[in-house]
């Protein structure tokens, strides 16, 4: 497990991470705030642990594509930033995805993030999109829906309809979300509740070496922030009902 002990940032500012008995299995972790920016923390957590001796990916840097997205101090979960999306026609923020999670085959894994959405929109959004010839897997927003589907959370595995939460996401507020796959299920967690389950028939393979965050085209997505996104492999975290933790893993 990950300890608690104090971290000391380049600024100088003291963190106090958040146990994660599941850390080894970490691909990718990216904490979105001031202190490191768009970097990839995976390497530097698993080191802590002693599952690698060191940092061995001298490319562990986001793939900050979008000119309008940017780390942003005017409103947080934890320690003074987030990111936030871009406009429009800025693009996604894309990351760099991993030859060991490509696939997402019948394995098992966990996507985990916090979110905010300020106000909602009239289009389709995406906090996660990795897909390629309709392969892969897309957990978005519905803001297109009217009625009893509008503003709720959806997963889609091969652009297909897998998952839909059975509640309307909060806005102005900040909320867990986490998407796990379990033996023949997948599951969406949204503040520690399942909200959503369906038998994943479907297994999909992905060829894109890019995974990307907060994706759409409605005009309110730029206003949308997320934190600390962190993905691991061959585990699913959160089996029965949880708190959401209360620090960032880093």
């Amino acid at each position: 497990m990950l300890s608690k002990k104090l971290l000391q940032t380049n600024s100088g500012v003291n963190l106090t991470p958040a146990s994660d008995s599941n850390a080894a299995n970490l691909v990718l972790a990216y904490p979105f705030n001031n202190e490191f920016g768009l970097r990839d923390m995976s390497y530097d957590i698993k080191s802590r642990l002693g599952v690698v001796s060191q940092p061995t990916d001298t490319l562990n840097m986001a793939r900050y594509l979008s000119t309008t997205a940017n780390i942003t101090t005017s409103d947080y979960k934890f320690y003074g930033s987030s990111l936030q999306a871009g406009d429009p026609g800025g693009g996604p923020i894309r990351i760099r995805s991993e030859s060991n999670f490509a696939g997402l085959t019948n394995t098992t894994w966990t996507i985990e993030f916090w979110l905010k959405i300020p106000v909602t929109g009239s289009q389709s959004f995406s906090p996660f999109y990795y897909e390629s010839g309709g392969q892969g897997l897309n957990i978005a927003i519905d803001w297109v829906s009217t009625g009893t589907y509008y503003n709720r959370m959806a997963v889609l595995v091969n652009s297909q309809l897998r998952v839909r939460s059975t509640i309307q996401l909060p806005t102005n507020t900040w909320f867990h979300v986490a998407v796990t796959r379990n033996g023949s299920y997948n599951y969406l967690w949204i503040n520690g509740v399942n909200r959503g389950q369906e038998y994943a028939v479907t297994s999909t393979s992905v060829t894109s070496d890019v995974i990307n965050l907060l994706t759409g085209f409605d005009t309110n997505q730029d206003l949308t922030k997320m934190q600390d996104f962190r993905l691991y492999d061959s585990v699913a975290k959160y089996t029965s009902s949880f708190t959401p933790p209360g620090a960032m893993y880093i």
